[in-house]
């Protein structure tokens, strides 16, 4: 707010940046949604987003953002996780099952 009173024609940016932040946030309230309850469409989006979440954080650390080493090992960790067995047996996939 404060920004936009000082700079008002960034004040629409702001708006937008925010709507799309506000999307987003409820897109991953409805993914986790759909992971606490076993959902097999919730299971392959967190993978998709984690794989995506993966290639951003190499591209991070390659272009000198070293502290994106974290983001990676979550987003690792991520993946793991739910190509477990038991995981994939909650979420009703095969044991073979890919994204």
């Amino acid at each position: 707010m404060g920004t936009a009173a000082v700079v008002p024609d960034l004040s629409i940016v702001f708006l937008s940046i925010g709507g799309v932040l506000i999307a987003i946030g409820i897109g991953y309230l409805a993914i986790s949604y759909g992971l606490l309850r076993g959902r097999g469409w919730a299971w392959s989006i967190a993978l998709i987003l984690s794989y995506i979440g993966i290639v951003i954080a190499i591209i991070s650390i390659l272009s000198g953002n070293f502290i994106s080493v974290i983001n990676l090992a979550i987003n690792i960790a991520i993946v793991y996780f739910l190509y477990r067995p038991q995981v994939k047996a909650f979420f009703r996939k095969s044991p073979s099952a890919k994204i």
